[in-house]
């Protein structure tokens, strides 16, 4: 008896032990920790394994919830335990949430049982069955559950149940989905992560803001800044709350913004303490930080190179010019200014492109008394005045020709210079920039063939600088962590990535390895372009990547608002085709940064304009000039620009859904005055899924897509896309061999009586889906229709296409237009995924640039030539209103909502 007991026990402890092995192989995730590829943690009751190697930056969010880029489940097998809940469960199951309630509201992120096993909401839903919503819907079945082992070990578990269970009672009360920034187990980590960056720097303030007489570094435009830097401006003293960049201390401090006001300081400045602020960079970009301080050497030296004019001006001047009084004074003093050619675009096109100036010293110069000197578009040397701009230490402006182009608006980063009859231009193949302040040569740099002449003797020396390159995009540089200037061509490197209004950091020879128009450097760990650090935003080595900069106009119309489902859903639609979509609305999520909840620190809420275009009527605003006045000037060749506006009608009447161009990166949202609202449940659906629809189809239009695919034409029943108006705001039903993709046909038609939310996966529903369609439609003959084919993908038995609405099957093949254009002929599906291009501003080479100059269509007219430095005029799309029966539905649907 004893024997067996003892062999009894053995087995225990080897079984407890195999167990205890297999959870302490998946430690809980962490934020702020390093992972390595193929490790495995556990989060919210299942285990995940890392895809790559990565750092879960602090505020990101990357949990492997969020994160799939980062993160695979670990599906659970035989022996396995699926769960490091330590709840007993047995192989393969982990412990029951709460029940499901049909009476309790739930959204991303909440976890119920049902029927035994374990379902996570997607998005927003209520009444909505799990298990019956199908693989689009709003529940993800997370598979079997146990419902006693959810009570076994609650100690270990303390986080499970509260991120399951908490969720649900609070959000009962609240109807709309967007008042939850994220979901409930996001949002755990997500408000300890900017809270514990900024207390860190808290505590360094408050011993360092004691001597208040001290004042710090002077703050500068463009240097990149940590949580718990310190700056002076203005004669106080200011400490960085997270990353920032640009944003002046003064109009920046307080609830939800960078700047930390410390209260005024003396006049002798204290160089010891702002060293104490390098801690903070753990925060957030870790690139920045190092990137830099390692630019102030590149500014000093500029400052030592410039003053060997003085020598070399006087012994090689003539005696006629020696006498002269301003000639000697100014060479000296000229470059005692510190402002150097920083960047030439390269302008193929020789329309007129852009430069870059820097600001190498440690003080703002200004500019009123310094000029372009060059040749202009009639190939005559030419001056043209900068003009009364400050340029602060370290700080970048470009310069770019001014002509008969939109959006030519003067920044703090950016001036246009002439008209359109004469304006600054040089070609691919040579070109001469200079810089002249009272006659005298401030920086001159010679490229290609040129043989132009600085005005000061000097300033120029040995062979020319390379050539531009002939694609748009590319650019001539000094790389920032250039240490000195020999006015040579040594100064200088092509790249194939130009960086306006940031530092040159990307490396020679870089290539964009994904396809998406973003310099592979810039995707991994520590790398920046135009010291963007796009890699904490979500940016990934060997993921296409789109980023999206969403400004909001101001309005209490819920339909203009962003709803923060609608963002994700379009997210999803882009990740199940691995690409990864970084939407960017700003603080109206979460009030710093947080890539989860799509603030990257850049969108903002604009003024409120009641008609908006990209073409504008008469007494209609413009979007280029929202664009130019809100977007920093460093995103632009990154980023998509989305407003979300109002209305397109000069009236400011509910119209057509948005416009976009076709192949550029420019579009709108325009769903105001149609009543969207939350009132109830359906009409909460239907905001989310309209803005869902049209954001995803406005943005096919930037990738290159029709409402027909490839051409123009609409409404091809065949064509299973989101660009199709008979997809865009009814979605695309639960699939293509169902009944749903006719019944759009049908109430588009206006047959059977059909309406918005009776319709299968319908906009009023959380079953309403969004793609694009992969091509696989055989095209209709409407000469010879075939009412069993259906819409060209097979068919769901009993589902057939009533084309000529006989409520019978017919047999016989019969001629009919069948998209109502008017012509019989053969209707094509096109593969949108196989031929969409995420470089939206790109050539085929790969770089980044100003326009795009090829064909979008083989069948239609080239994009428009760019005619001003990223502002890119390229076709767009016409979109029409919805049919007046569509507005007349909203209307009963929602009866208290406010109409035109």
């Amino acid at each position: 008896m004893r024997k067996n007991t003892l062999r009894l026990h053995t087995g225990g402890l080897l079984c407890m032990a195999l167990f205890s092995s297999t959870l302490w192989a998946a430690q809980p995730w962490q934020e702020g920790r390093q992972y390595q590829a193929g490790e495995e943690v556990s989060y919210q009751g299942l285990r995940y394994q890392a895809r790559v190697k990565h750092e879960a930056l602090m505020g990101a969010g990357w949990n492997p919830q969020q994160a799939p880029s980062l993160w695979a489940q670990v599906k659970s097998g035989a022996g396995s335990v699926s769960s490091t809940s330590g709840t007993g469960s047995s192989a393969g199951t982990t412990a029951c949430p709460a029940s499901w309630a049909s009476s309790a509201t739930y959204t991303t992120g909440n976890q119920v049982s049902y029927n035994g096993r374990t379902y996570e909401a997607k998005w927003w839903t209520k009444g909505d069955t799990p298990g019956a919503t199908g693989e689009w819907g709003v529940w993800k079945d997370l598979g079997v559950c146990d419902g006693s082992a959810a009570t076994a070990t609650p100690a270990s578990n303390t986080p499970v149940p509260t991120s399951v269970s908490t969720p649900t009672p609070t959000l009962v009360p609240t109807v709309k989905p967007s008042a939850t920034p994220t979901s409930a187990p996001t949002m755990s980590p997500a408000p300890t992560a900017i809270p514990t960056a900024v207390p860190t720097m808290a505590a360094t303030a408050a011993p360092t803001a004691a001597p208040a007489s001290s004042c710090f570094a002077v703050w500068i435009s463009s240097k990149a800044y940590v949580g718990g830097d310190k700056v002076t401006y203005n004669g106080r003293n200011y400490q960085a709350q997270w990353w920032t960049q640009g944003n002046p201390p003064d109009t920046n401090t307080g609830s939800g913004k960078p700047w930390l006001d410390l209260g005024v300081c003396g006049a002798s400045p204290a160089t010891a303490t702002p060293v104490s602020n390098t801690p903070a960079p753990t925060a957030i970009p870790t690139a920045i930080p190092s990137a830099t301080p390692t630019s102030k050497p590149t500014a000093t030296p500029t400052m030592t190179a410039a003053p060997t004019l003085t020598p070399t001006a006087t012994p090689t001047a003539t005696p006629a010019v020696t006498p002269t009084p301003s000639a000697t004074p100014q060479a000296s003093a000229a470059p005692s200014l510190g402002l150097v050619i920083n960047e030439i675009a390269s302008d193929p096109n020789g329309s007129g492109s852009w430069f870059e100036i820097r600001n190498g010293s440690a003080s703002s110069v200004n500019l009123s008394d310094v000029k372009l000197r060059i040749r202009n578009n009639a190939g005559v040397v030419s001056e043209y005045p900068l003009g009364a701009i400050t340029l602060p230490a370290e700080g970048l402006l470009a310069v770019a020709a001014r002509n008969n182009a939109t959006g030519l608006t003067n920044t703090s980063q950016i001036v246009y210079l002439g008209q359109t009859s004469n304006y600054p231009r040089w070609t691919s193949a040579s070109g001469a920039i200079e810089l002249v302040r009272n006659g005298q040569t401030v920086d001159f740099v010679r490229f290609g063939s040129s043989s132009d002449q600085p005005l000061s003797a000097g300033q120029w020396s040995g062979s020319n600088a390379p050539a531009l390159s002939t694609s748009y995009g590319y650019a001539l540089v000094r790389p920032y962590l250039q240490s000195a200037e020999s006015n040579t061509a040594a100064d200088w490197q092509n790249v194939a990535f130009s960086t306006p209004g940031g530092r040159n950091d990307v490396p020679s020879g870089v290539t964009d390895e994904d396809g998406d128009g973003i310099p592979s450097s810039a995707k991994v760990p520590g790398g920046t372009y135009a010291g963007l650090d796009l890699y904490s935003m979500g940016a990934r080595a060997g993921r296409p990547t789109l980023l999206i900069h969403v400004d909001t106009m101001q309005t209490t119309d819920e339909g203009v608002k962003p709803q923060r489902e609608a963002l994700q859903a379009v997210v999803d639609a882009f990740a199940r085709r691995n690409i990864d979509i970084l939407f960017d609305v700003g603080s109206m999520y979460a009030a710093s940064f947080s890539p989860a909840n799509f603030n990257l620190g850049g969108g903002k809420m604009v003024a409120f304009a009641a008609c908006t275009d990209l073409n504008p009527p008469s007494g209609c605003s413009r979007l280029a000039d929202y664009k130019a006045a809100s977007m920093d000037l460093r995103r632009r060749q990154v980023f998509h620009y989305l407003l979300m506006a109002s209305s397109r009608n000069a009236d400011g009447s509910s119209g057509s859904s948005g416009v976009a161009e076709i192949g550029g990166n420019d579009f709108i949202v325009s769903l105001g005055k149609w009543g969207l609202n939350s009132n109830t449940a359906s009409n909460r659906y239907r905001l989310i899924n309209y803005q869902a629809g049209t954001i995803m189809h406005e943005l096919g239009h930037n990738l290159g897509l029709r409402h027909g695919g490839f051409e123009n034409t609409n409404d091809k029943p065949n064509y299973y896309s989101i660009m199709n108006y008979l997809y865009q705001l009814q979605g695309l039903g639960d699939r293509a061999t169902s009944i749903g993709p006719v019944q759009r046909y049908y109430l588009d038609k206006g047959y059977n009586s059909l309406s918005t939310c009776t319709l299968e996966g319908s906009a009023c529903s959380s079953t309403f889906r969004i793609d694009y369609s992969d091509g696989s439609s055989e095209r209709l003959n409407e000469n010879s229709l075939l009412e069993a084919a259906s819409i060209g993908r097979g068919a769901d038995s009993g589902v057939y296409a009533d084309w000529n609405n006989s409520k019978a099957l017919n047999s016989s093949a019969y001629a009919l237009d069948v998209n109502g254009d008017g012509v019989l002929g053969y209707l094509q599906d096109y593969d949108d995924w196989g031929n969409i291009s995420l470089r939206f501003a790109r050539t085929s080479q790969g770089s980044a640039g100003a326009a795009m100059l090829r064909s979008i269509n083989p069948e239609r007219k080239q994009a428009k030539k760019s005619r001003a430095f990223m502002h890119d005029q390229f076709e767009h799309s016409e979109e029409k209103p919805p049919r007046p029966e569509f507005f007349h539905e909203l209307r009963k649907a929602s009866p208290y909502a406010k109409f035109d």
